[in-house]
């Protein structure tokens, strides 16, 4: 950040030295329409359902039947202001205010395990007469934080000092506005239009009679201070968010619609990564500019002297070739590996667009096999850049995702529904995984995350074999529930796990949705127990559906067959 610059050239490190280089966020995760986090059984968690919030669920929409909830997210530590919150929050509110401030902490069993405030927030949450909080410590991912971020109305961070504080990028590119100090980080980041921004003094801490400041065992180049905001401007404002007027909530909505929208348009990964990648380039120039000015002082001094051993790296500062800047082969004599994507569809134009334009970037070419759409799904696909291929529905998934196979020419080969999204850490981690897979490895399992339904918590995680090398030997086999993993085994290859993922969030969990697909499973399961009799893996899936559809003699006569 251009305050962290600030830091430093006041610390003494030479400008010349200094490259602003930022953090980022997922655009795949961290989005404004994310299924909310569930509050269940989290220290607090029962005032939210109480107040009329559903299942405890926080959500943007009915906002006079719940509270109004306030987000910190980090370590409950000094440096990060948790104690200037929890005073500014006590003097804004009383019990009888429809209000919750939700604190996940962090580090509490780790690295703040020994200067953690959560006996205090606890004691706070068991007073009947302190407003509600919510609190939980435990190991979130990155989409779980997500729905943190996007249930909220408001996210607070008073902090003391910090480098970058991701959380509140994360929170807006939620669209969830936020409140944070004035001069520090964030205001690389935050202005009035996506949040609101707190006069914080400078107070010195640490300093001794010398004037020299001090962080733990060192001693700094000068005096230290840390940004301090005044609890009753804070309170005063939290209240003002909160209650003061309809217009007030209006404006909480559009500071977090413009939050998001600058989130994701100006501080995703990928910028930050070409931003890395311009910075090494012109490292990479400015190497060889002073290796050539070398060469070209000691050939004209002594033009022997240049071809001595210590002169060579020299030398290769004057090649034209070498200043060219571009990628560099990580073995060489051997190219990447291409990849593609192979997916079957039919009327999928409300989700579509969103998967092709996650995963495509990643793949060498996109293989779509549209089974018979009605609507827009084609024209999305081709406008996409994807090769479209038609193929009657004849209850086959295996036949379906076979004939996508075929017509694929990469080297390794990834499939995903079309209401599935590809995060981009996992895209990159896909093309990693290719290109370093040693020869024995002929698969990765890739898991699905699908999001939890209204009223539950947490995500469900189900393990498929997704990216598998193109070989005529692994098609996919059974006409639902299709599997690739039997026909790799069989062609002597391994499979390992990858840290990659895709996220399912076309589930449809209403009753008619779930009635529709069980009775489109059994359909199918019963014409492949015909085509594959007493397969153990029909049976099952027989079995469950059954129960599912609450058939239990059918279910239980099928399992135990």
């Amino acid at each position: 950040t251009k305050y962290l610059e600030r830091v430093y050239l006041d610390s003494g490190i030479p400008q010349e030295k200094l490259r602003l280089v930022p953090l980022g966020i997922d655009p795949e995760v961290f989005r404004p329409d994310v299924p909310p986090y569930v509050f269940t059984v989290e220290a607090g968690a029962q005032y939210l359902q109480d107040a009329g919030a559903k299942a405890g669920s926080l959500s943007k929409e009915g906002q006079a039947t719940r509270p109004f909830t306030f987000l910190f997210v980090g370590g409950s530590i000094h440096r990060k202001g948790i104690d200037i919150l929890l005073e500014a929050y006590r003097r804004a509110f009383t019990s009888l205010d429809d209000v919750c401030l939700i604190i996940k902490d962090t580090g509490t069993s780790t690295v703040y395990r020994d200067a953690n405030s959560r006996d205090s927030i606890l004691e706070r949450i068991n007073d009947p007469q302190h407003p509600a909080m919510v609190y939980l410590d435990n190991d979130m991912d990155s989409p779980q934080l997500a729905g943190l971020f996007a249930g909220a109305d408001c996210y607070v961070q008073p902090y003391r000092g910090e480098g970058f504080c991701l959380p509140v990028l994360e929170s807006m590119a939620c669209g969830t506005p936020v409140v944070v100090p004035r001069g520090g980080p964030t205001d690389d980041f935050v202005d009035e239009s996506v949040g609101w921004l707190l006069e914080a003094e400078h107070k010195p801490f640490h300093v001794d009679d010398a004037g020299k400041g001090h962080v733990g065992p060192w001693e700094c180049v000068g005096p230290t201070w840390q940004f301090e905001v005044d609890p009753n401007v804070l309170a005063r404002l939290m209240r003002r968010i909160a209650f003061e007027a309809d217009s007030q909530r209006e404006e909480v909505q559009r500071k977090g619609v413009a939050a998001a929208e600058r989130a994701h348009s100006q501080w995703t990964w990928r910028q930050a990564a070409e931003k890395a990648r311009l910075t090494l380039s012109e490292f990479a120039v400015s190497e060889f500019a002073v290796k050539a000015e070398e060469v070209q002082s000691s050939t004209e001094s002594n033009q022997k002297d240049a071809l001595e051993e210590e002169a060579v790296d020299s030398l290769v500062g004057l090649s034209d070739e070498t200043a060219q800047t571009g990628p560099v082969p990580s073995e060489v004599g051997r190219s990447k590996p291409r990849l593609s994507l192979c997916m079957i569809v039919k009327n999928e134009e409300r989700v579509f667009g969103d998967c092709l334009r996650s995963a495509s970037p990643w793949f060498d070419e996109v293989i779509v096999v549209d089974t018979g759409s009605t609507d827009a799904t084609v024209a999305i696909a081709e406008e996409l850049g994807a090769k479209v291929f038609n193929f009657p529905w004849c209850d086959d998934f295996s036949a379906a995702r076979n004939v996508s196979l075929e017509h694929a020419t990469g080297d390794w080969l990834f499939w995903m529904d079309a209401d599935d999204t590809l995060p981009e850490e996992c895209g990159r981690e896909l093309r990693r995984l290719a290109e370093l897979a040693e020869d024995r490895v002929s698969g990765f399992i890739v898991p699905v995350h699908i999001p939890p339904a209204k009223g539950e918590t947490g995500f469900t995680i189900v393990d498929h074999v997704k990216l598998f090398r193109n070989h005529p030997g692994h098609r996919f086999e059974g006409r639902i529930h299709e599997q690739i993993l039997g026909p790799i085994h069989r062609t002597g290859g391994t499979i390992e796990r990858s840290s990659a993922y895709v996220v399912h969030s076309g589930y449809d969990y209403s009753p008619a949705g779930q009635v529709h697909k069980r009775e489109r499973d059994i359909r199918i399961l019963e014409k492949d127990l015909a085509d594959r009799p007493d397969h153990p893996f029909v049976l099952f899936n027989i079995g469950m559906t059954g129960y599912h559809m609450k058939d239990y003699d059918k279910a239980i006569l099928t399992l135990l067959r």
